[in-house]
């Protein structure tokens, strides 16, 4: 069995290595954070901000909480890989309607889009997402927030207005989740952003899912 570790993901926006000369001017400390996983310090170096980090040591034994531990790893990594798919579709959905509305300026117009869309995600994922356990659906909603890049409540407010957003509210509190909390990729949902960057990079393979949402709509630019 492969096993990830669940180690931060540090990204350093240096564009040259930590090294001085005799000629340079110091480096300056802005911040210094430690945590579980890590132990980091944040410097400023001319146009430059670099990280210097130490992860922890993780050593994996015979022992049953790290085998514990890492059962529970890998069965997060099933789920994600099982819901990632239905967050990727209907992220690609909403950035379709997005460009679409920047032709279709008509509020009437827009509602049977969306309408349409709705229909056309309901019609090739209900059946698979009502298989979905509790912790599975709390897993889609967080990875949908991650997704189109704002809390789920604020979408669905946004494009179906305030009462539909109460009711999937209401609906999402039933899996255990609200959906005014955002997706945290440095706290509380640490490990599924590890887990996610490594689909993204290609390490973890997970079948692609795609809907039209509007078939056969014949998008043209208003007078």
């Amino acid at each position: 069995m492969r096993l990830v570790l669940p180690l931060a993901i540090l990204i350093s926006h240096a564009s040259r290595s930590i090294a001085q000369d005799s000629g340079s001017a110091a480096y300056q400390i802005i911040h210094t954070e430690t945590t579980d996983f890590y132990n980091a310090i944040w410097y400023v170096h001319g146009s430059d901000t670099i990280v210097n980090a130490t992860l922890a040591t993780i050593v994996i034994t015979a022992s049953s909480k790290s085998r514990s531990t890492a059962r529970l790893y890998d069965k997060l990594q099933r789920k994600i890989i099982k819901t990632y798919p239905y967050a990727r579709a209907a992220a690609d959905v909403m950035e379709m309607y997005e460009k679409i509305c920047t032709i279709v300026t008509d509020s009437k117009e827009r509602a049977k889009l969306l309408d349409m869309a709705e229909e056309e995600m309901k019609k090739t994922f209900e059946k698979d997402l009502r298989k979905l356990t509790i912790s599975e659906g709390v897993i889609l909603i967080k990875l949908i927030d991650r997704e189109t890049g704002r809390n789920s409540f604020e979408v669905v407010q946004e494009l179906k207005g305030r009462f539909s957003a109460f009711m999937w509210q209401s609906l999402a509190r039933i899996f255990g989740h609200n959906l005014k909390n955002e997706y945290d990729a440095i706290g509380e949902d640490l490990q599924i952003e590890n887990i996610v960057r490594e689909i993204e990079d290609g390490f973890i393979p997970v079948e692609k899912k795609y809907v039209n949402p509007f078939p056969g709509y014949n998008f043209q630019t208003e007078k």
